[in-house]
């Protein structure tokens, strides 16, 4: 996807590495830009089939230089089951892409999905994860002093130096985006998150038409490409998920 004739095709981020006795070093980690309605650029406008409908591969990881050296979290809020969804895989897909990218393998998981049985939600996760996994088939709450809202997870169990990934897609916009709100607001909660992946459900966007559905939203496209590029100059890696 990335071209080196073509550097301006894309956002990045700039890592400065800085040591006592060393000379500092800049490394650059493209990431995708905030274009269209943040999906794969091939869907709706240039492939009218679904064929890219779940497609990730437009997500660009960062480089193994920018996973610090603490304890590793996953925290995915809208877990489905390890291997299937109704946006396909979730956490197999981060587990087996971060191993493969970034030689990261997760020290804990927490995941919350809201209803059926947990036996049934279990079912698909290998021993050598559920032993590190905290699954939840609660709701996640968007109210700040609420046991599960998961930033307060992170506060309690993360701290700086520890390298955290979270997932957000719920189908329940009002939460997201009262999760979203205290995110920008919380300097000291931004700091802890490193790689962010949102499926924020808008309005005026072509995906009203291929499976959200007319819903009420909370904002609309512009106001969700406003809040990635937020998150970014923050330092969070935000990307847009599926």
């Amino acid at each position: 996807l990335i071209s080196a004739t073509q550097p301006r095709t894309f956002s990045s981020f700039k890592i400065t590495t800085s040591c006592p006795g060393r000379s500092t070093t800049t490394v650059e980690a493209p990431i995708e830009p905030l274009v269209s309605f943040l999906r794969h650029p091939l869907f709706v406008c240039m492939d009218s089939s679904r064929d890219h409908w779940l497609d990730k591969s437009y997500i660009l990881f960062g480089t193994p230089t920018s996973v610090i050296t603490g304890r590793r979290f996953l925290f995915d809020i809208g877990a489905s089951q390890y291997n299937s969804g109704g946006g396909g895989a979730s956490q197999s897909w981060f587990v087996e892409r971060y191993k493969t990218l970034l030689d990261v393998d997760f020290d804990r998981i927490f995941a919350w999905e809201y209803g059926g049985d947990q036996v049934e939600r279990l079912s698909e996760t290998p021993f050598e994860i559920l032993t590190k996994t905290s699954y939840f088939v609660i709701p996640a709450s968007g109210e700040p002093k609420k046991c599960h809202n998961p930033w307060n997870f992170i506060k309690a169990v993360c701290k700086p130096g520890d390298f955290v990934v979270v997932k957000l897609d719920i189908d329940t916009p009002v939460v997201e985006t009262a999760l979203i709100e205290q995110l920008l607001e919380d300097k000291s909660l931004a700091t802890l998150i490193d790689d962010f992946y949102f499926e924020d459900h808008v309005s005026k966007s072509p995906m009203e038409y291929h499976g959200w559905g007319s819903g009420p939203k909370d904002h609309d496209l512009a106001r969700s490409i406003q809040i990635f590029a937020q998150l970014r100059e923050m330092g969070i890696r935000a990307h847009s998920w599926v």
